[in-house]
């Protein structure tokens, strides 16, 4: 039967980032309907030397093995001999396929490391669900079966509590499912107002670096003697102004087809309408 236990004031943190289906997240341990895959490299030197996924878990040859007491690499064959290892499933396409099944708990007493020999990946029909509430990836850090779930590409773990007897159908509590949600939605918040600032800082350096720019002398000229030294507006000679047409705020250039002629009062009335 399912258990939680609660330890202190929960506490939601970022412990990783699911990526083209892959759990990237050290220290977590895998749930039961996760696909455990093993690296190009992995795969091709179980072919010929046996490598450990766990203290009692390995692949050689294409199969995996399950020792009754941590083991070596080296000590694999003997292991099987002497019966203290059994084969426990096969490697199909680099994935971990069991061809028994484990009491849930092996999946939190044992730990699955995201090692440089196996990666974790999510099946594909749950991609969609995770976008749209959390889904539960097993335990970080196994030894203190801190729940993790995985909820709009983010992992996140829930610090303060402790899952026990996980299965399939298990129905996890709506407030650390909630404190997840709020949790990711938070940092999303977070993430665009920073993202907005940004923008907005970028602009103002845009406007404040083309402000500075002065219109050159040749556009002056030309600009003097084509609007023939008058306001264009009311034409007349007085107080003129080189205006832009298109402001500068408004993305408007120094060049001589957005430069115009007006006097102080036209240029007042106009403002920085385009």
């Amino acid at each position: 039967m399912f258990e939680r236990k609660l330890n202190f004031k929960p506490k939601a943190k970022l412990v990783g980032e699911l990526l083209n289906r892959e759990l990237i997240c050290s220290q977590l341990g895998a749930a039961p309907f996760l696909s455990i895959k093993l690296t190009e490299a992995g795969y091709v030197k179980q072919r010929d030397n046996a490598i450990l996924l766990n203290n009692n878990f390995c692949c050689y040859k294409d199969e995996i093995i399950l020792s009754y007491k941590p083991i070596l690499p080296f000590e694999v064959k003997d292991a099987i001999k002497k019966s203290t290892a059994i084969i426990v499933g096969k490697i199909s396409n680099r994935e971990l396929i069991f061809n028994v099944k484990f009491p849930p708990d092996v999946y939190f007493q044992e730990h699955w490391p995201t090692t440089p020999t196996i990666k974790v990946f999510i099946p594909e029909d749950k991609i969609p669900r995770q976008l749209e509430a959390p889904l539960f990836v097993g335990s970080y850090d196994s030894d203190k079966l801190i729940p993790c779930f995985v909820f709009r590409n983010k992992i996140v773990a829930i610090d303060g509590i402790q899952y026990f007897h996980v299965t399939d159908s298990t129905i996890f509590p709506e407030e650390d499912l909630l404190m997840v949600k709020h949790f990711v939605l938070k940092q999303e918040k977070a993430f665009e107002k920073m993202k907005s600032q940004v923008e907005a800082f970028e602009k103002f350096e845009k406007l404040m670096k083309s402000s500075r720019e002065p219109i050159s002398e040749e556009v002056r000229m030309y600009v003097w003697r084509r609007d023939g030294g008058k306001c264009v507006q009311c034409g007349s000679q007085k107080s003129l102004e080189f205006d832009h047409i298109i402001p500068v705020s408004k993305g408007g250039s120094n060049t001589e087809r957005n430069i115009q002629l007006l006097c102080e009062a036209c240029n007042r009335q106009k403002s920085n309408a385009i």
